[in-house]
């Protein structure tokens, strides 16, 4: 909430990373107003040291992305690793964690800091786990459609079925792998009238049918 150091900051045309700690809601909207937006990344924070895993409130990440729609990080101050993987995968684009040699000292925020094992695991972790979400969208691999035909059913008859019939539900059995008629076309299929005879649990073909 200093606005005289963030406006000193401004001058320096240097993009800023702002933590959020101790913020209320209206003191983070007047603080979105001094800083325009491509020029800020927000780091959600507890200001408890160390911070309890129970009020980490991650949940927090996502609501400022959609409040605010700019860049927002995780400065983390629980113990361990886990609440930084938690943030990433919340959409967290940058991670603050402390660092010390030996995190069983007493005094300060050693406690809380990430030894080089520790640290070392975390950045591993957090590419991984980036590999892991990849981008967000819903779409069908080359790999996917590769085991579709495999994984997926086609319409086959449910019993021995003679040419003439007009086809019902129960006359259909779905089957793998995929057939010529999918099994998601049940519906446009109910109603049609076999040409051929067709022995149980043989596929069904477009052409057979009218």
């Amino acid at each position: 909430n200093n606005i005289h150091l963030i406006r000193y900051l401004l001058s320096t045309n240097k993009p800023l990373i702002v933590s959020t700690g101790m913020l209320n809601k209206d003191e983070l909207d007047q603080l979105i107003k001094e800083i325009p937006k491509e020029k800020l990344t927000l780091l959600h924070c507890v200001s408890l040291y160390p911070t309890p895993a129970e009020k980490a409130n991650l949940a927090t990440i996502t609501y400022l992305k959609s409040m605010y729609d700019i860049p927002v990080g995780y400065s983390d101050h629980t113990k361990g690793i886990s609440a930084c993987l938690y943030a990433v995968a919340l959409g967290a684009s940058l991670i603050e964690k402390h660092f010390t040699l030996d995190s069983t000292q007493t005094f300060g925020d050693h406690q809380l800091s990430a030894e080089p094992e520790e640290m070392k695991t975390l950045v591993e972790k957090i590419q991984e786990c980036t590999l892991m979400i990849g981008i967000p969208e819903k779409s069908v691999t080359e790999d996917e459609r590769k085991m579709a035909t495999a994984m997926r059913r086609g319409l086959a008859a449910a019993r021995d079925l003679s040419r003439g019939e007009v086809l019902k539900s129960g006359d259909l059995l779905p089957l793998r792998p995929e057939s010529d008629i999918p099994v998601n076309r049940l519906d446009a299929i109910i109603g049609k009238r076999l040409l051929v005879d067709k022995a149980q649990f043989e596929f069904l073909k477009p052409e057979e049918l009218e």
